[in-house]
């Protein structure tokens, strides 16, 4: 009996992510109830392809086929034709061939000798024929993946490509200098042009350092090598995709292509999914906050703003806007495709934006040592080091007198001037000392790169050091925010939390509250407060609550937050919700498509073994396993991509089968082959005790492997959403 593993992804699929918890809305429920059809009968092709090729080789070996079924146990429906019975079984995680003289339930069949003196008994047959039944659904699984990809190629592919929107604060990357907008083409030695290659070229990566090359957003050439990071369950550099420059909205819910509170909110109603932003023209100041920029004004008076307008091409073009010219009125042209004929000249408009004020929480922290510095930068060049504590800046005692959340902005202002800076730095043999030191800021604008979690450092990129930020206030403003909350010097945040409000007549609120703690055991880096100060941005209709310690206190006390527009300092944002950057990969002929699949197929075959040896050597976790949940679940997803993506994934899966299934583990088709190269090269076949005790050693693996992989598809990838 030839049995079929169900796909087991060693990975998770690189064509989606992991499907969001179920909605109950009947709506909802007839798109996912559709969705699993096509996944259950994707799924079941992939299986009936591997199984029809055992099929199709043992008849033609003259081997009697006594079962064909898809699924495993108790017989649901079954059609006899022939001597075959064709049968749909009750768990549908794969199937099997059952032929006379092979049958994995009784392996005693391969060795016995009154089935093989039946000349249609497959333990009758010679050798090679035996290893071409067992091989034909591997390889029936191959040409259908070369397929499969085809289909999918030839009527175009869509994925993010390989270059870079952000980099983590302090993560490989970030210290390597890669910088977002840059274009990765090699990792390792291999070519990468999208970014799911990029990350699996990371993760199956080998040795220390990671040597990485591509191109600067200006065209230069880029050439980095960096340590990667092994922390976590797969090897990572802190890399993320770019975001393009279409509008779309972030859910079926919510329709808006701009975010509630932000200062595009007030042209919300002139913009829709699918605009795309092409230039921008940055306006000189207004004395009056109310009235609208003048945007035939004299720009040449203001030296500060460059020649208008600016084309974009590329998310990095819109960051080189709003992120210098963060407290100018930006005035967007705005290019609308025509829905209904493609080839029509778009419409092209334009709106102006404003600046958006950052909210300020009125107190002040100190900030940590330096985390981390940056390859190439001013901070490298000027001798700083990690560990050292800037203390002055221009005289100026940071806490005290700069608020360090402002120093990104106060050293972009000075760049290309000397700054007179003063660190505290403990020496190997001594205590702390102050250090002098001058340097020259480059001109990276602050807070473009923001911390998106709270392990994540305040990166200050005009220096090109990283710093955490210490939870306990030193200062609170009179009057400010945090005064009249209640909040006093000295109190220690333990964790801060956001409510999002309900919209007027809505049922729920945009997102559940979200708790930040503190102190976090499982992260050896974790100290949130850039991250919740980000997020006071992010989240600019949010309730804030900031649960804090305090000294004579026995228990920690809840406050509410609520902070005010700063009149001087602002946020490189300005509302647009852009979608992230695609390329399209389509092939221009059926033959070319034939190739590119081809291709694919043996570039996924190449990362399933590297993935593989990456688990046995311990540099993948057994974390990133899928097993049934994971991959329906995903397939769900993918399913409402549209069907080439779905195709995609589909060889994706043929290729997993394929490779899973020829593993040399006793009761798969690898297992049967191991016995059979056993009985080409000893003449004779292995003991009937032998291949029993193999038998149910490979059974138990399997099972345990599967109850493995749907323990961590639940508990761990929480594919039903019961976190």
């Amino acid at each position: 009996m030839t049995d079929t593993l169900f796909p087991l992804a060693a990975t998770a699929s690189p064509f989606a992510d992991a499907i969001p918890p179920l909605a109950f809305s009947l709506s909802e429920l007839v798109a996912k109830s559709l969705s699993l059809l096509w996944v259950a009968l994707g799924l079941g092709l992939v299986i009936f392809f591997h199984e029809l090729g055992h099929f199709a080789v043992a008849k033609w070996c003259g081997v009697k086929v006594e079962r064909f079924s898809i699924g495993f146990g108790p017989v649901l429906l079954s059609k006899t034709r022939g001597e075959t019975e064709y049968a749909l079984s009750a768990f549908p995680l794969g199937g099997y061939v059952k032929m006379l003289g092979q049958d994995d339930i009784d392996p005693s069949q391969l060795t016995s000798d009154e089935i093989a003196e039946d000349p249609r008994s497959y333990s009758a047959k010679p050798v090679w024929q035996r290893m071409a039944i067992i091989s034909a659904g591997v390889i029936m699984n191959l040409l259908t993946a070369v397929l499969f990809f085809a289909i999918a190629l030839w009527m175009g592919l869509y994925a993010s490509p390989s270059i870079i929107g952000r980099v983590t604060t302090g993560g490989p990357a970030w210290t390597a200098g890669v910088e977002s907008g840059d274009k990765l083409t090699r990792v390792n030695d291999s070519s990468v042009r999208t970014f799911t290659d990029l990350g699996l070229a990371t993760a199956l990566s080998r040795g220390d350092t990671l040597p990485m090359s591509g191109y600067r957003a200006d065209g230069t050439r880029l050439e980095v090598e960096l340590i990667p990071d092994d922390s976590g369950t797969r090897r990572t550099a802190g890399l993320a995709p770019t975001l393009g420059l279409t509008m779309g909205a972030v859910s079926k819910d919510d329709a808006s292509v701009v975010g509630v509170g932000t200062p595009a909110e007030a042209v919300g109603d002139k913009l829709q999914t699918g605009d795309v932003l092409i230039a921008a023209r940055v306006l000189p100041e207004q004395s009056d906050a109310d009235a609208e920029p003048d945007a035939d004004a004299d720009l040449d008076a203001d030296a500060a703003l460059p020649t208008n307008p600016m084309p974009l091409e590329q998310f990095k073009d819109y960051l080189n806007v709003v992120g210098p010219y963060v407290d100018r009125p930006i005035e967007f042209t705005v290019r609308r495709p025509n829905a209904d004929d493609p080839d029509a000249d778009p419409e092209e408009f334009t709106v102006t934006v404003g600046p958006m004020a950052v909210r300020t929480f009125g107190l002040r922290v100190t900030a940590q040592p330096i985390a981390a510095i940056q390859a190439g930068s001013p901070a490298e060049a000027a001798g700083l080091r990690v560990g050292d504590e800037l203390l002055k800046v221009d005289g100026r005692e940071i806490g005290p007198e700069i608020d360090p959340l402002r120093l990104p902005n106060l050293l972009f202002e000075r760049a290309g001037e000397p700054v007179e800076i003063e660190i505290v730095r403990t020496g190997e043999g001594g205590g702390p000392q102050v250090v002098p030191l001058t340097i020259i800021p480059e001109a990276k604008p602050g807070w473009v790169s923001r911390p998106s979690s709270g392990s994540e450092p305040l990166d200050v990129p005009a220096l090109g050091v990283a710093f955490f930020l210490n939870p306990v206030l030193t200062d609170v403003t009179p009057d400010g925010p945090a005064a009249e909350a209640g909040l006093k010097a000295n109190d220690k945040i333990v964790s801060a939390t956001f409510t999002a409000p309900k919209a007027t007549g809505e049922a729920k609120p945009a997102h559940e509250p979200i708790k930040i703690p503190f102190e976090n055991a499982d992260s050896k880096a974790w100290n949130p407060f850039a991250y919740v100060f980000t997020l006071a941005q992010e989240l600019p209709t949010d309730t804030i609550q900031l649960t804090v310690e305090r000294a004579g206190e026995p228990k920690p006390i809840t406050v509410t937050l609520k902070p005010t527009p700063a009149d001087d300092w602002f946020f490189p944002t300005r509302g647009f919700r852009l979608q992230l950057d695609q390329i399209e990969r389509k092939s221009d002929s059926a033959a070319d498509a034939l190739g590119d699949g081809l291709k694919e197929t043996r570039t996924v075959v190449e990362q399933m073994y590297l993935t593989l040896g990456s688990l046995l050597t311990g540099r993948l976790s057994i974390k990133n396993l899928r097993g049934p949940p994971g991959i329906i679940s995903e397939g769900m997803r993918i399913a409402d991509n549209g069907p080439a993506q779905f195709l995609a994934f589909l060889g994706f899966l043929s290729v997993n089968l394929a490779v899973l299934n020829f593993l040399p583990i006793p009761v798969l088709d690898g297992g049967h082959m191991v016995w059979l190269i056993w009985e080409a090269v000893t003449r004779k076949k292995p003991s009937e005790n032998l291949v029993i005790g193999a038998a149910y050693i490979g059974l138990a693996m399997i099972v345990l492997l599967m109850l493995t992989v749907i323990y961590l598809d639940i508990f761990e990838h929480n594919v039903f959403g019961w976190g």
